[in-house]
């Protein structure tokens, strides 16, 4: 009896820590700090999440890069690379860029790797033509990481669908490949713990110290990494968090469904077949639509155990840096019928949950368009932005999006907080080709394309309170976002 009151005690108080949006995705907002607890007081546990980097350092962040180059590196622009180097006129200073690695990289030769394509006919596999070109395997030289660190990356993040292209041990060279290059990571690791924890840049002359979380909600079945339990060793992969998916389904069509399903469960006698209110079919559970408005849409719920996992490993990577920024692969919609993809309430749970346990930035990336912004202020902090899209930054011949007329765009995003001010300085990027570089090469977009990628982040983030104003940027036009960095009152 004793034990059993300490087990509801300990989950009635563990259940008391979830905010408004984390309770209604089933998991705590910050699973390590408890209210009433002893701490040092003179080192207070707020004081560890503040950010104590250099008021001049930068963070560049972009999205996915979507490589597939056994021969030759992909083409960089020089005004691209000198934003990713911190040396372009009003970029200068130091600074830390990062993006999201879609592809390994490593020497096949000297490498035991297997091919793993997505498709289950392995026998199909071949490098070009791709059998399945919605599911190519992805593989480049090393001379792409030295090409991606020469333009300036100082992180790339791994928790992603096409880390493990190439299987466990492809996973391991590309580790290898990109340590040899200087290019730290994150979001991928030898156990669930370990591709979760944050990894380190280190700033020259005293900069600052800045950290990197990577995890995803979009991967490969069975390539999220797992801890050892009992005998059972741990698995290496990627840092994923599960969801569980819930079709929303109109009156007739549910009930076709189930008509659907009954006819399989009980051949010749689906009569007997019980009517319940979920179906699950397509490794796919359906309900009805409570309203017309939810008619074709998806509810995720996340899982509660490895969205823990995720912001303990902020937490813990924040108090051992001086800026962090955590990274979120994820390419799930919830409105089917909808064209502009609105972020989803699952992602904006577990990016403000991230922002409470101390991130500073927050990059989601997924799908290939430009999402909102959002400057979340946590209960007991100061404003911090959230990226709900940074779309496609590079992608090699024959691996483009499909087709949409948002797909050939992106932005790169400079954030500085400088103690009194958090900027967000948005350059709109073309990826089309033109005489010098094929198409997916991003490059400064013009300023007609520009402004219209500026507008439709303006629309996009308007529902978040976010203000985007657009300044002129040489022969273009970038967006700004300035908030002070006062504290909530």
């Amino acid at each position: 009896m004793r034990r059993t009151k300490a087990i509801l005690a300990g989950l009635t108080f563990f259940l008391g820590l979830c905010g408004p949006a984390a309770e209604a995705q089933n998991f705590p907002a910050d699973p390590v700090l408890k209210p009433n607890a002893p701490v040092d007081p003179h080192r207070p546990l707020a004081q560890e999440l503040d950010s104590s980097a250099s008021p001049f350092l930068s963070v560049t962040s972009v999205g996915t890069l979507l490589l597939n180059a056994p021969d030759a590196p992909p083409v960089i622009d020089s005004w691209v690379a000198g934003m990713l180097n911190g040396t372009a006129q009003s970029s200068a200073g130091p600074n830390v860029s990062v993006g999201t690695l879609q592809g390994p990289i490593f020497d096949l030769k000297s490498t035991k790797a297997f091919p793993y394509p997505w498709n289950s006919a392995a026998a199909d596999w071949s490098p070009t033509p791709y059998p399945n070109p919605q599911f190519p395997v992805l593989r480049s030289s090393p001379a792409t990481a030295a090409l991606l660190r020469q333009s300036g990356f100082n992180a790339l993040m791994l928790a992603n669908d096409h880390t493990l292209d190439w299987g466990i041990e492809g996973m391991r060279a590309t580790a290898a490949t990109l340590d040899a290059n200087g290019i730290v990571r994150a979001g991928a690791g030898e156990t669930g713990s370990l591709a979760a924890h944050a990894n380190y840049v280190e700033q020259a002359a005293g900069a600052g110290r800045v950290a990197f979380v990577s995890t995803a909600t979009t991967f490969r079945p069975t390539s999220n990494a797992l801890d050892s339990r009992g005998a059972a060793p741990g698995r290496p992969g990627v840092a994923g968090i599960e969801l569980a998916a819930t079709r929303l389904l109109p009156t007739e069509q549910f009930s076709r469904l189930q008509a659907i399903a009954c006819a399989y469960a009980y051949p010749g006698a689906v009569a007997a077949c019980p009517k319940t209110d979920t179906v699950s079919l397509f490794n796919n559970s359906f309900v009805v639509s409570t309203a017309p408005e939810n008619d074709d849409t998806t509810r995720y719920d996340i899982d509660r155990f490895e969205a823990e996992r995720f912001v303990h490993a902020i937490r813990e990577g924040k108090e051992s840096a001086d800026l962090l920024v955590a990274s979120i692969h994820a390419g799930q919609v919830e409105n089917a019928r909808s064209t502009s993809y609105p972020t989803p309430a699952f992602l904006r749970a577990l990016a403000h949950s991230a922002i409470d346990a101390g991130a500073d930035i927050v990059a989601a990336t997924g799908l290939p368009y430009v999402g909102a912004i959002e400057i979340y202020r946590p209960a007991s902090g100061v404003p911090r932005p959230i990226f709900y899209g940074l779309g496609s930054f590079l992608w090699t011949p024959g691996l483009a999006p499909a087709l949409s007329n948002y797909n050939s765009t992106s932005i790169l995003v400079k954030t500085t907080i400088n103690g009194y001010y958090l900027t967000v300085d948005i350059f709109p990027l073309d990826l089309s080709a033109t005489g010098t570089l094929p198409a997916g090469s991003p490059h400064l977009a013009a300023k007609d394309k520009a402004l219209a990628v500026l507008s439709q982040l303006q629309q996009l983030s308007a529902p978040f309170g976010t203000t985007i104003s657009m300044v002129n940027y040489q022969q273009t036009a970038q967006g700004r976002i300035s908030v002070p960095l006062s504290p909530a009152k």
